[in-house]
């Protein structure tokens, strides 16, 4: 009698996970809205949809940064003119060699990717938008990824993984001693290490950070075994912020974050003022290997590509950003296979815990043959 009943438990509990999966799948037609023009289409002079089908990256070595120059196959082309089926462009950020790097506003785009690209127009050459409040970039689909990426789920939106992570915790870090002068004091410092906390004190994650105070140590010297926070002079001038993180295979092995200390700072908000833990909470993320995301419904994530002046609401992390970290560092988890969908695909799920030991979240994904599809659901 018992062993019918966990059967029929189970039963229950597979098709509960399904009725999510297909909800997640198939939404019911007009489930999700159209969103709002935004103003990077009034300043674009050209707007354009494609696929992303070359990603090559090189090294700028007197910025320290990584460029990425990118091939499109036009598929569209929403406003402005362009005759051509492919277009070249560049970005900042990506992969190089054994370097991950991310740069403040800028996308790091993926064979595969079909996306909308604002670009504007300086005597025949064109670059992405780039700006407080303009994002460059709207993915609109990721085809081939190795990553999973978190497609819906009650007061969800996503994050995205780059496949890396830490092996060892806490993560000892380091301020650079100068601070920045726009800043009194050393508040600068308490808005840096309140940044770390925000994702360090997640309770369901196994990750932690363990601030080891300030040093001479330059948040631009990468491989150096620091991981170091600090302002510089020497990053391009539409760069607020870059962080990079060294890695061999999938381990992480270091990282530093440069805050451009030509544009101004502040820990309360100021009018014109970038905030230093609103700034300092998204970059954190890209040290847990979280990636900017440039979706159509990411902008309240933490990890949403674009950080404005008087910005502060990134001080703190949403659905996705959680999400995104327990995925990656978790307590425990169980994975299990539930059958069979529609199409063919095989149905599994994974079952996470915390520290109180009870499972508290539930991931659960369709292989099918459009590619991974995956759903988190908060049960409790």
């Amino acid at each position: 009698m018992g062993a019918a009943r966990r059967f029929e438990c189970g039963k229950i509990f597979g098709l509960f996970v399904a009725g999510i999966v297909c909800l997640a799948l198939f939404p019911w037609p007009g489930a999700s809205a159209q969103s709002p023009e935004r103003p990077e289409h009034a300043r674009a002079d050209l707007v354009v949809v494609g696929d992303i089908s070359r990603v090559q990256t090189v090294w700028d070595a007197e910025h320290g940064t990584v460029i990425s120059t990118n091939a499109l196959v036009v598929l569209a082309v929403e406003k402005g003119s362009h005759p051509d089926r492919s277009l070249l462009f560049t970005s900042f950020g990506g992969v190089y060699e054994n370097l991950e790097q991310w740069a403040v506003g800028w996308p790091r785009f993926t064979v595969g990717d079909r996306v909308r690209l604002f670009f504007h127009d300086r005597d025949g050459v064109l670059n992405l938008l780039n700006g407080p409040g303009l994002r460059p970039a709207v993915l609109l689909s990721r085809i081939s990824s190795g990553s999973r990426a978190l497609a819906a789920g009650p007061d969800a939106l996503g994050y995205q993984w780059t496949g890396k992570r830490w092996l060892s915790s806490p993560i000892p870090y380091f301020i650079n001693m100068l601070g920045t002068g726009d800043v009194p004091g050393t508040n600068e410092f308490n808005a840096v290490t309140a940044a770390f906390s925000t994702w360090g004190f997640v309770p369901t994650s196994s990750i932690r950070f363990a601030y080891q105070g300030d040093a001479a140590a330059s948040p631009s010297s990468h491989g150096d075994g620091i991981n170091v926070v600090g302002w510089v002079f020497s990053l391009p001038p539409n760069l607020v912020g870059l962080t990079s993180c060294p890695f061999t295979l999938g381990e992480l092995r270091e990282c530093d974050t440069e805050l451009n200390d030509n544009y101004s700072w502040t820990v309360s908000g100021e009018f014109g003022r970038y905030d230093v833990q609103n700034a300092a909470t998204h970059e954190v993320g890209h040290w847990l290997a979280l990636d900017a995301l440039y979706g159509t419904d990411d902008e309240p994530e933490t990890m949403f590509i674009t950080l404005n002046p008087e910005e502060t609401k990134r001080r703190t992390l949403e659905w996705g950003d959680t999400m995104g970290v327990r995925y990656i560092y978790y307590y425990f988890r169980t994975a299990f296979s539930i059958g069979d969908d529609t199409e063919g695909g095989d149905v599994d799920a994974e079952l996470y815990g915390g520290v109180d030991n009870l499972y508290d979240l539930l991931f659960a994904w369709v292989d099918a043959p459009s590619g991974a599809n995956t759903i988190a659901y908060r049960l409790g």
